[in-house]
């Protein structure tokens, strides 16, 4: 309150971090701690809802806690049982893509996404996930599939290990909304007579935009595709050891990585000169 009445906090940054403290204060109940503007009906539910189906609940509004995304749900609800990242546990990328495997002469084969699989177990049954994956992950090293990873290979230690986490990644992942709400509005005016006045007043915004579309659909997303090759194990990745594979896939996240990096300072420059008045 005190940073919103000097003229250090917005009034919309005020609110956000209002409400999840005073809910802490006077309800016996974890508030999550995403914005309460951005999403108002997925703060209510996810507040009023009982711990036991909470997983369940945030698996529907796709949004844990934190605010961040269960599953991709661009393409459809699912996901793809075949193109998660190293982020994924290894065992839940095995079960979901043995599951299609399995499944493939079905009516409707089962299609489960590896991240709605990770996020359910970690939930609901930690203990049994954090075993599969160490079985899985011990099996893979006595087989020579796989490098020893002390995180995912030692129970007792793991928890303790971090793993790196890109800034970049997380800020792209923030800038992706934005910038798909943005571009809603770009698309809705960009035929009628309003569009130059919704320009005036947003003047970086069709820039921005355009940056987006560019990014998303140029080398990030056949970036994206060898990934998914990669994971599925299809064509040339077929007889690939699994050694290697980790290290393509960690060779294309860096890549990646550095995409998403110049997005994001290239928003972030784009934002400055629209404070400073520069179109």
């Amino acid at each position: 309150m005190a940073a919103w009445m000097n003229g250090h906090q917005s009034g919309k940054e005020m609110i956000e971090n209002l409400v999840p403290i005073t809910l802490d204060s006077f309800l016996p109940v974890p508030a999550p701690r995403f914005s309460p503007l951005d999403k108002p009906g997925s703060f209510i539910l996810d507040t009023a809802m009982f711990s036991a189906a909470k997983p369940l609940v945030e698996f529907v509004i796709n949004s844990d806690g934190l605010g961040r995304e269960i599953y991709n749900d661009r393409v459809n609800k699912y996901g793809d049982a075949y193109s998660a990242g190293l982020h994924v546990p290894k065992w839940a990328r095995d079960f979901s893509s043995m599951l299609m495997d399995e499944t493939a002469g079905w009516d409707t084969p089962l299609k489960i996404d590896p991240q709605v699989v990770a996020y359910l177990v970690g939930n609901y049954f930690d203990a049994a996930g954090k075993f599969a994956g160490f079985v899985k992950g011990t099996m893979d090293i006595a087989s020579d599939k796989k490098e020893f990873d002390i995180k995912n290979e030692s129970p007792l230690v793991g928890s303790f290990v971090g793993k790196r986490s890109s800034v970049d990644s997380r800020k792209f992942a923030d800038l992706r909304d934005e910038m798909e709400k943005k571009q809603e509005f770009v698309n809705a005016y960009k035929n009628r007579p309003q569009f130059e006045e919704y320009i005036r007043a947003h003047p970086q915004d069709y820039l921005m935009t355009e940056l987006y579309k560019t990014t998303i659909n140029g080398r990030l997303k056949e970036l994206q595709s060898q990934e998914k090759a990669i994971n599925a194990g299809s064509g040339f990745y077929s007889n690939v050891r699994e050694q290697d594979k980790q290290v393509m896939l960690r060779e294309i996240r860096a890549q990646k990585e550095y995409i998403q990096g110049e997005f994001v300072k290239s928003v972030e420059a784009l934002k400055a000169q629209a404070e400073a008045g520069v179109n």
